[in-house]
């Protein structure tokens, strides 16, 4: 048996989460929905819950306690987390607003979002201008 640090109830072990980087132990329940707050906030590195402990929880070791949905979240904010944020914009269009990147290779002007498929202005980061300059 073990005390969750979190909710503080005791369980058995086996209904305990230890991360791979630290010795603190937590029901998986806690875990997971801890996890889940955190990628809520876009939050990429997500430490053990423990106030006094730095280690950082690692995606694949906590694949197990959180839902399919919050893993694949968790994935894309920490690829999006290790894009430069000078090059990271996002698609103009409010209904896809997918992430994209500034690779700076060229003066593109008309672009199309690879998500939505609209066209925008890739100067201005707008939504599409005909006949209008980018100024």
């Amino acid at each position: 048996m073990a005390v969750c640090l979190i909710c503080m109830d005791v369980n058995p072990f086996e209904e305990m989460f230890r991360s791979n980087t630290c010795s603190h132990l937590f029901c998986k329940d806690c875990v997971g929905k801890y996890v889940a707050a955190k990628i809520q906030e876009n939050i990429a590195m997500v430490k053990c819950p423990d106030m006094d402990c730095n280690a950082a929880l690692e995606p694949q070791f906590c694949r197990s306690i959180v839902p399919g949905e919050v893993f694949d979240r968790w994935e894309n904010v920490l690829c999006e987390s290790m894009v430069i944020a000078s090059q990271k914009f996002y698609c103009p269009f409010k209904d896809c607003s997918a992430m994209l990147v500034d690779d700076g290779e060229s003066d593109v002007v008309r672009s199309e979002c690879p998500v939505c498929h609209r066209l925008f202005c890739a100067q201005g980061k707008v939504v599409w201008h005909a006949g209008i300059s980018c100024g």
